[in-house]
């Protein structure tokens, strides 16, 4: 395999053309608003990155969201937060469950 300079350079230009092809692209919050009530979710590492947003998104559209997790305290604590946001918004509690997931052992 390849490396030193040409490697650097041909992933800094990926980066770069991936940044300027995207740059028109807004936040998606609003993309695909749909009411997604009686529909259950499970979402792996939802306590952080990704995984969080994705949790919180699909809570937002009345979904029934399963957080599978490998520490199921960081995984209650989303749950409250999610909560108080809901009630902060006036909107009933969002429909979650938190389920001990631990990947590692594959």
């Amino acid at each position: 395999p390849r490396r030193g300079p040409s490697l650097w350079l041909g992933v800094v230009m990926d980066v770069l053309l991936g940044r300027w092809l995207c740059r028109k692209v807004g936040p998606l919050a609003g993309v695909g608003d749909s009411d997604l009530s009686g529909k259950v979710v499970l979402v792996t590492g939802p306590t952080s990155g990704i995984g969080r947003e994705t949790a919180k998104e699909m809570a937002r559209r009345n979904a029934h969201v399963i957080l599978a997790c490998r520490n199921t305290a960081a995984g209650d604590k989303l749950v409250q937060e999610m909560a108080s946001r809901a009630e902060e918004a006036r909107l009933p509690p969002p429909s979650t469950q938190v389920v001990r997931l631990d990947l590692g052992s594959l």
